[in-house]
């Protein structure tokens, strides 16, 4: 048998991905892969969707295996193939991972997505759960965003336990996917062929972000709620607020911003915006796409299996001038006037823009 684990990471495609794979989940196993169901009584008794496994990466956290796991394991026993789904299994120890997978195949999956578009997208997700009320230049001096300076070294470490050639590296680009739908290329990461998309009952993409026009309007109303929580209780308050949000009791700030969410995004809708913003300056993306490339080519040179060699080539060809596309101005440069010979060999270089341009709103 075999389990393939989905490890995250956030904001590249993760919830959609779980969502796909739950209601689906009968089709699925008639295609030979089982994707449990599986809960504590806790998570049961909130009434709560049983749509990922990130109940067995709190538990490796805490170094106890609860119900969740019991549970699994009877999975395990009583099918041959098994997928799981669970961002917070990427933080997790690689070799506590595996010993409570037990003595079975294991094939690790993970999704990578360019930095220029993971963190506006997690600026937008922390933001309108009121848990970020910084601008995006402040946010990008938070914990936050520290895991994607991360990829090769934790990516390294699961390859240590499992092996380099048990870890399957996607990028989330329609280039890159099968079917160009992240849904279907889960499917043939875990190694199931053939199957008809139309098959499936449809699923909508998750937690998608807003316009910015919204997602200001609401970080500035969160923004104005904490300052009256902390003018009424102190400057601890919102910490407090946030505390008990993240242990799922009653908060009153980070439960009003999360019921804001269905207001807001419809209003946004009625009033036609769409535009999600270009909160990414040309340095900024300029440098993450080095850092980005440079942990790829770390992936490859440890042995990883990744699928997408033809699209990783044309997304580095494509910088050479996505940059006048991203900022608006909706054509691409002459490449000849980006390019400049390299004496008389015929070959070319990339000569990049050296001044700052900030189409940030």
């Amino acid at each position: 048998m075999t389990i393939y684990v989905h490890i995250g990471y956030p904001k590249v495609a993760s919830t959609t991905i779980q969502g796909f794979l739950a209601q689906n989940h009968r089709i699925i196993a008639k295609h030979g892969l089982v994707y449990p169901r599986i809960a504590n009584n806790g998570e049961e008794a909130r009434g709560r969707p049983l749509n990922n496994h990130n109940m067995l990466a709190t538990d490796l956290t805490r170094g106890t295996l609860g119900l969740a796991w019991q549970r699994l394991h009877q999975a395990i026993k009583d099918h041959p193939n098994i997928i799981l789904s669970a961002e917070g299994l990427v933080s997790c120890n690689p070799r506590s991972l595996q010993e409570a997978l037990g003595p079975h195949e294991v094939q690790i999956i993970v999704y990578l997505r360019q930095l220029s578009q993971v963190f506006p997208s997690l600026y937008a997700q922390i933001t309108k759960f009121g848990f970020n009320l910084d601008d995006f230049d402040a946010f990008l001096d938070t914990r936050y965003i520290a895991q994607y300076f991360d990829i090769p070294s934790r990516l390294i470490g699961f390859a240590d336990v499992f092996g380099a050639h048990n870890i399957k590296v996607r990028l989330l680009d329609k280039r890159a996917l099968v079917g160009g739908d992240v849904r279907t290329d889960i499917l043939a990461a875990a190694d199931v062929d053939g199957v008809d998309p139309s098959t499936f009952r449809p699923t909508k993409d998750q937690n998608v972000s807003p316009d910015w026009k919204t997602l200001e309007i609401w970080r500035d109303i969160s923004t104005s709620l904490a300052g009256r929580l902390i003018a009424q209780h102190g400057k601890g308050a919102v910490d407090k607020a946030r505390s008990a949000r993240l242990r799922r009791q009653r908060s009153p700030l980070y439960d009003f911003a999360a019921a804001m969410e269905p207001a807001c995004t419809a209003i946004g809708k009625s009033l036609g915006w769409t535009d999600r913003g270009r909160y990414v300056s040309q340095g900024q993306f300029e440098a993450w796409e080095r850092v980005f490339d440079t942990a790829i080519d770390q992936l490859k040179a440890a042995g990883m299996r990744l699928s997408f060699e033809v699209a990783e080539f044309m997304r580095r060809f494509s910088t050479i001038g996505i940059w006048s596309l991203l900022s608006g101005e909706k054509r691409m440069p002459v490449l000849f006037k980006s390019l400049a010979p390299m004496g008389n060999s015929g070959s070319f270089a990339v000569k990049r823009p050296t001044q700052e341009k900030d189409t940030r709103p």
